[in-house]
């Protein structure tokens, strides 16, 4: 849906989701011209709550599912086979469309989908040293969103709304007052306009915050808030904090009571937030009403849980860790905390994306998986 996210190891990561679900490679065709059929989608789908595996799109060895919209359309990120290239896929009604030109060269992501189709994510060019390029991607046509300055290295999209509205952050050269200048940026772009907007520069609710020369925008709903985190770059003196950013300010949402480190990852139309906090030793997923935080624990057997997605009714989606699986995909839904099964016994499980027909989206065995629950 609109309402995306970027979990805090991969946004450290170059902002790359899913890895794990993407590792390897195998030896198969390429797709050609901007729409391929692949394998139709098998197993359970009315509302069962078990694994429908979409197939993996042509020319890919892995993929991963990291958005849905209110009209089914996925927005699938793929590895493809016999190198180490990643393209973003569109699936629609059993059928995938490329996102991008298959060039042979360079990468791109998806990481956010809205209700027009149109996906938000970011570029790699090859022969780049890694430099990403937010972009967006509609119809097989890639559009570079700007960088406004000429010291930026990367930048990154990671929401996108119905309004047109598309935040993620710009990281900028290190120089002389890094200490004291943002090096990463909280943006806002506007579909088809050329201007930028900083969310956040060195602003916050707290003494902290306010000295913060990092933060990021994760997510946007279609009323334009936009949440996320802001901290130090490189530095162990501050941990990121929660915080959202509305009409040019940033608000710093509370953690809960010995919590340290907080990230806000997705919100819907209502404004409840989803996110991540952790304490030493403990990760778990959170949601914040009306910016009182509550915690959503593991399923019983789990370290740990983080969330990813939120839709209008509330219901949360993510992952517990560190249990009879190493990752499980869950749904968190009226108090009650459920484990979506993988794609086959034994397999990891990842839950990106819920959108309010409460179809779940993510990766299984290194494929991507749709869930649909029960009302």
């Amino acid at each position: 849906m609109m309402y995306s996210h970027l979990c805090h190891r991969c946004l450290a990561g170059a902002a790359t989701f899913a890895l794990f679900f993407l590792a390897g490679c195998a030896d198969a065709g390429s797709a050609t011209g901007p729409e391929a059929t692949g394998p139709e989608a098998t197993g359970p789908e009315s509302g069962s709550g078990e694994p429908r595996d979409l197939g993996l799109p042509p020319g890919s060895a892995t993929a991963a599912a990291r958005a849905i919209n209110d009209r089914g359309q996925v927005a699938v990120t793929a590895n493809i086979a016999g190198g180490d290239r990643i393209m973003p896929f569109l699936y629609d009604g059993g059928t995938y469309r490329a996102l991008a030109p298959n060039e042979k060269s360079g990468s791109a992501e998806v990481v956010a989908l809205n209700d027009e189709g149109v996906a938000a994510g970011f570029v790699r060019p090859a022969g780049t040293n890694g430099v990403l390029q937010a972009a967006l991607f509609t119809g097989g046509v890639v559009t570079m969103l700007p960088t406004g300055a000429s010291t930026v290295m990367t930048s990154v999209a990671t929401g996108i709304n119905d309004a047109g509205q598309v935040v993620g952050w710009r990281l900028f050269s290190e120089g002389p007052t890094f200490v004291t200048t943002p090096a990463r940026r909280a943006t806002l772009w506007r579909v088809g306009r050329p201007e930028i907007t900083d969310l956040a520069v060195g602003a916050g609710s707290s003494p902290e915050s306010e000295a913060a020369n990092s933060s990021a925008a994760l997510a946007v709903n279609d009323v334009g808030l936009a949440v996320g985190f802001v901290g130090l770059l490189r530095t162990n003196s501050m941990p990121s904090r929660s915080v959202v950013f509305v009409g040019g300010l940033t608000v710093e949402l509370t953690l809960p009571a010995d919590y340290t480190i907080g990230q806000a990852t997705a919100v819907n139309d209502q404004g409840l937030v989803a996110g991540t906090v952790r304490a030493p030793g403990v990760q778990r997923a959170v949601v914040w009403v009306a910016g009182r935080p509550t915690i959503l624990e593991p399923p019983p057997g789990y370290l740990n849980s983080e969330a990813h997605g939120i839709n209008e009714a509330g219901d949360v989606v993510g992952d517990a860790i560190g249990g009879p699986a190493v990752r499980s995909a869950v749904l968190w839904r009226g108090g009650t905390t459920r484990i979506l099964p993988p794609i086959a016994s034994g397999a990891d499980a990842t839950a990106a994306d819920i959108n309010n027909r409460r179809e779940v989206v993510g990766a299984s065995g290194g494929r991507p998986v749709r869930w649909t629950v029960s009302p």
